[in-house]
Protein backbone atom coordinates (compact mmCIF):
# COMPACT_ATOMS: atom_id res chain seq x y z
CA UNK A 1 0.00 0.00 0.00
CA UNK A 2 1.63 3.12 -0.88
CA UNK A 3 1.34 6.15 1.67
CA UNK A 4 -0.23 8.49 -0.62
CA UNK A 5 -4.23 8.88 -2.64
CA UNK A 6 -4.55 6.77 -5.46
CA UNK A 7 -7.48 6.73 -7.77
CA UNK A 8 -8.87 3.40 -10.02
CA UNK A 9 -10.62 3.25 -13.44
CA UNK A 10 -13.67 0.90 -12.66
CA UNK A 11 -15.56 -0.46 -15.97
CA UNK A 12 -18.80 -1.89 -16.01
CA UNK A 13 -17.46 -5.31 -14.26
CA UNK A 14 -16.06 -3.05 -11.93
CA UNK A 15 -12.28 -4.34 -12.25
CA UNK A 16 -10.35 -2.40 -10.83
CA UNK A 17 -7.32 -0.62 -13.36
CA UNK A 18 -4.01 -2.31 -12.97
CA UNK A 19 -0.30 -2.25 -13.73
CA UNK A 20 1.42 -4.81 -15.96
CA UNK A 21 5.25 -5.50 -14.89
CA UNK A 22 7.34 -7.56 -16.61
CA UNK A 23 8.68 -10.16 -14.98
CA UNK A 24 11.48 -12.81 -16.20
CA UNK A 25 11.87 -16.34 -15.01
CA UNK A 26 14.12 -18.38 -16.63
CA UNK A 27 13.85 -17.65 -20.30
CA UNK A 28 10.34 -17.25 -19.88
CA UNK A 29 9.47 -13.18 -19.97
CA UNK A 30 5.96 -12.48 -19.07
CA UNK A 31 3.81 -9.63 -17.17
CA UNK A 32 2.15 -10.12 -13.57
CA UNK A 33 -1.08 -7.93 -12.85
CA UNK A 34 -0.61 -5.39 -9.83
CA UNK A 35 -3.46 -3.33 -8.42
CA UNK A 36 -2.27 -0.94 -6.36
CA UNK A 37 -3.92 0.63 -3.01
CA UNK A 38 -3.19 3.82 -1.33
CA UNK A 39 -4.14 5.94 1.94
CA UNK A 40 -7.14 6.79 0.63
CA UNK A 41 -7.86 4.85 -2.56
CA UNK A 42 -10.55 6.20 -4.53
CA UNK A 43 -12.17 4.83 -7.79
CA UNK A 44 -14.22 6.56 -10.69
CA UNK A 45 -17.00 5.01 -12.24
CA UNK A 46 -20.00 5.84 -15.05
CA UNK A 47 -22.56 2.70 -14.29
CA UNK A 48 -24.83 2.25 -17.58
CA UNK A 49 -27.12 -0.17 -15.95
CA UNK A 50 -28.71 -0.95 -12.92
CA UNK A 51 -28.06 -4.92 -13.18
CA UNK A 52 -25.04 -4.11 -10.22
CA UNK A 53 -24.78 -7.61 -8.63
CA UNK A 54 -22.98 -8.91 -4.81
CA UNK A 55 -19.84 -9.81 -6.89
CA UNK A 56 -19.02 -6.43 -8.55
CA UNK A 57 -19.92 -4.44 -4.91
CA UNK A 58 -17.77 -6.57 -3.36
CA UNK A 59 -15.05 -5.58 -5.72
CA UNK A 60 -15.10 -2.24 -3.96
CA UNK A 61 -14.22 -3.53 -0.35
CA UNK A 62 -10.83 -1.83 -0.40
CA UNK A 63 -12.20 0.94 -1.74
CA UNK A 64 -12.89 4.17 0.62
CA UNK A 65 -14.61 6.40 -2.35
CA UNK A 66 -16.07 6.12 -5.12
CA UNK A 67 -16.11 8.81 -7.79
CA UNK A 68 -19.37 9.06 -9.53
CA UNK A 69 -20.11 12.00 -12.74
CA UNK A 70 -24.00 12.26 -12.09
CA UNK A 71 -26.85 11.72 -9.65
CA UNK A 72 -28.25 9.45 -11.26
CA UNK A 73 -24.99 6.91 -10.97
CA UNK A 74 -24.43 7.97 -7.12
CA UNK A 75 -28.10 7.32 -6.44
CA UNK A 76 -27.85 3.53 -8.01
CA UNK A 77 -24.56 3.33 -6.39
CA UNK A 78 -25.72 4.37 -2.52
CA UNK A 79 -28.67 2.38 -2.91
CA UNK A 80 -27.20 -0.79 -3.96
CA UNK A 81 -24.08 -0.40 -1.20
CA UNK A 82 -27.20 0.15 0.96
CA UNK A 83 -28.43 -3.00 -0.45
CA UNK A 84 -25.55 -5.41 -0.31
CA UNK A 85 -24.96 -4.09 3.60
CA UNK A 86 -28.44 -5.39 4.61
CA UNK A 87 -27.49 -8.71 3.21
CA UNK A 88 -24.45 -9.03 4.40
CA UNK A 89 -24.39 -7.03 7.86
CA UNK A 90 -21.33 -9.08 9.32
CA UNK A 91 -18.68 -7.54 6.42
CA UNK A 92 -20.17 -4.83 5.05
CA UNK A 93 -18.57 -2.34 2.60
CA UNK A 94 -17.73 1.17 3.68
CA UNK A 95 -17.14 2.77 0.42
CA UNK A 96 -18.79 6.45 0.45
CA UNK A 97 -19.70 7.51 -2.75
CA UNK A 98 -19.30 11.52 -4.00
CA UNK A 99 -20.57 13.44 -6.77
CA UNK A 100 -17.93 14.88 -8.87
CA UNK A 101 -19.15 16.61 -12.32
CA UNK A 102 -16.46 16.56 -14.80
CA UNK A 103 -15.49 20.10 -15.72
CA UNK A 104 -13.74 22.01 -18.16
CA UNK A 105 -10.55 24.22 -18.28
CA UNK A 106 -12.55 27.64 -18.36
CA UNK A 107 -8.92 29.16 -19.74
CA UNK A 108 -8.91 27.07 -23.23
CA UNK A 109 -12.61 28.62 -24.15
CA UNK A 110 -12.05 32.24 -23.18
CA UNK A 111 -16.07 33.77 -24.20
CA UNK A 112 -14.75 36.64 -26.34
CA UNK A 113 -17.58 37.54 -27.83
CA UNK A 114 -18.91 37.44 -31.78
CA UNK A 115 -16.54 38.87 -34.07
CA UNK A 116 -17.06 42.92 -34.97
CA UNK A 117 -18.48 42.01 -38.28
CA UNK A 118 -21.44 39.96 -36.71
CA UNK A 119 -22.43 42.84 -33.93
CA UNK A 120 -23.43 45.32 -36.62
CA UNK A 121 -27.16 45.73 -36.77
CA UNK A 122 -26.80 44.40 -40.80
CA UNK A 123 -25.20 40.90 -39.77
CA UNK A 124 -27.22 38.35 -40.67
CA UNK A 125 -28.29 36.08 -36.85
CA UNK A 126 -26.06 33.52 -35.79
CA UNK A 127 -28.24 30.18 -36.04
CA UNK A 128 -28.76 28.67 -32.46
CA UNK A 129 -26.72 25.69 -32.04
CA UNK A 130 -27.98 22.52 -29.65
CA UNK A 131 -25.14 20.22 -29.58
CA UNK A 132 -25.85 16.84 -28.56
CA UNK A 133 -23.26 14.30 -27.81
CA UNK A 134 -22.70 10.08 -27.04
CA UNK A 135 -23.36 6.65 -28.66
CA UNK A 136 -27.55 5.90 -29.83
CA UNK A 137 -28.70 4.25 -27.31
CA UNK A 138 -32.39 4.21 -24.33
CA UNK A 139 -29.88 5.91 -21.27
CA UNK A 140 -28.90 8.80 -23.68
CA UNK A 141 -32.28 9.93 -24.73
CA UNK A 142 -31.56 10.96 -27.98
CA UNK A 143 -35.29 10.24 -28.68
CA UNK A 144 -36.41 13.16 -26.16
CA UNK A 145 -33.77 15.40 -27.59
CA UNK A 146 -35.03 15.13 -31.21
CA UNK A 147 -38.79 15.30 -29.70
CA UNK A 148 -37.31 18.34 -27.22
CA UNK A 149 -36.16 20.17 -30.26
CA UNK A 150 -38.84 20.54 -32.67
CA UNK A 151 -40.71 22.22 -29.85
CA UNK A 152 -37.77 24.33 -29.20
CA UNK A 153 -37.67 25.26 -33.67
CA UNK A 154 -40.91 26.26 -33.20
CA UNK A 155 -40.04 29.52 -31.18
CA UNK A 156 -36.45 29.47 -32.60
CA UNK A 157 -36.82 28.38 -36.37
CA UNK A 158 -32.93 29.60 -37.39
CA UNK A 159 -32.22 26.47 -34.51
CA UNK A 160 -29.70 23.95 -35.47
CA UNK A 161 -29.19 20.45 -34.06
CA UNK A 162 -25.76 19.13 -34.29
CA UNK A 163 -25.01 15.53 -33.09
CA UNK A 164 -22.33 13.14 -32.84
CA UNK A 165 -24.11 10.14 -32.17
CA UNK A 166 -21.30 7.52 -33.45
CA UNK A 167 -21.82 4.39 -32.01
CA UNK A 168 -19.49 1.15 -31.96
CA UNK A 169 -22.71 -0.53 -30.67
CA UNK A 170 -25.48 -0.88 -33.11
CA UNK A 171 -26.98 -3.31 -31.65
CA UNK A 172 -27.98 -0.83 -28.80
CA UNK A 173 -29.95 1.43 -31.19
CA UNK A 174 -32.85 -0.90 -30.75
CA UNK A 175 -33.49 0.52 -27.23
CA UNK A 176 -33.90 3.59 -28.31
CA UNK A 177 -37.80 2.46 -28.81
CA UNK A 178 -38.46 0.64 -25.18
CA UNK A 179 -38.91 4.62 -24.06
CA UNK A 180 -42.09 5.10 -26.84
CA UNK A 181 -41.16 8.61 -27.73
CA UNK A 182 -41.06 8.26 -31.04
CA UNK A 183 -42.90 6.04 -33.47
CA UNK A 184 -41.54 4.58 -36.69
CA UNK A 185 -38.28 2.91 -37.98
CA UNK A 186 -35.04 3.26 -36.12
CA UNK A 187 -31.39 3.87 -38.25
CA UNK A 188 -29.84 0.53 -38.73
CA UNK A 189 -26.34 2.37 -37.78
CA UNK A 190 -25.27 5.56 -36.91
CA UNK A 191 -23.63 6.32 -40.04
CA UNK A 192 -25.18 10.32 -41.24
CA UNK A 193 -26.86 8.74 -43.90
CA UNK A 194 -28.53 6.46 -41.50
CA UNK A 195 -28.92 9.76 -38.98
CA UNK A 196 -29.72 11.97 -41.29
CA UNK A 197 -32.70 9.59 -42.41
CA UNK A 198 -34.03 9.27 -38.73
CA UNK A 199 -34.16 13.18 -37.89
CA UNK A 200 -36.00 13.65 -41.21
CA UNK A 201 -38.74 10.71 -40.44
CA UNK A 202 -38.94 12.05 -37.03
CA UNK A 203 -40.50 15.65 -38.65
CA UNK A 204 -37.44 17.83 -39.12
CA UNK A 205 -36.19 19.38 -42.16
CA UNK A 206 -32.85 18.86 -43.75
CA UNK A 207 -31.73 22.53 -42.63
CA UNK A 208 -32.45 22.22 -38.58
CA UNK A 209 -29.64 19.26 -38.11
CA UNK A 210 -26.16 18.60 -38.79
CA UNK A 211 -24.56 14.97 -37.91
CA UNK A 212 -21.38 14.38 -37.35
CA UNK A 213 -20.00 10.74 -38.28
CA UNK A 214 -16.93 9.38 -35.95
CA UNK A 215 -13.78 10.85 -36.58
CA UNK A 216 -11.87 7.82 -36.22
CA UNK A 217 -12.37 3.95 -35.95
CA UNK A 218 -10.81 1.57 -33.71
CA UNK A 219 -8.82 -1.19 -35.58
CA UNK A 220 -10.80 -3.71 -37.22
CA UNK A 221 -9.35 -6.74 -34.37
CA UNK A 222 -9.94 -4.39 -31.52
CA UNK A 223 -12.33 -5.96 -29.57
CA UNK A 224 -15.50 -3.94 -28.71
CA UNK A 225 -17.61 -5.54 -25.65
CA UNK A 226 -21.09 -4.37 -25.60
CA UNK A 227 -23.11 -3.02 -22.22
CA UNK A 228 -25.90 -4.76 -21.30
CA UNK A 229 -28.90 -3.64 -23.40
CA UNK A 230 -31.78 -3.74 -20.90
CA UNK A 231 -31.09 -0.21 -18.59
CA UNK A 232 -33.36 -1.70 -15.88
CA UNK A 233 -33.25 -5.01 -15.01
CA UNK A 234 -34.32 -6.73 -11.86
CA UNK A 235 -31.50 -6.62 -8.95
Amino acid sequence: MLRMPVVHGLGNDFASSSTHYPITLGLDRSFVKIVVNGSPTAAVIFVETTDITDDKIEKLANTDTLLVGSKWTKEVMARRILQYNDRHPGAPVKTEVSLVYQGIDAKQYPHRGPPPALATKTAAPLPFIVFSGGKLEYRKGQDIIIGAFKKFRQIVPEAKLVTAWHSLYPQLIEGVAMSGHLSGELPADTSSRELDSWLARSGLPETAFLNHAALSAPPPDTPTPCPSLDPFPSP
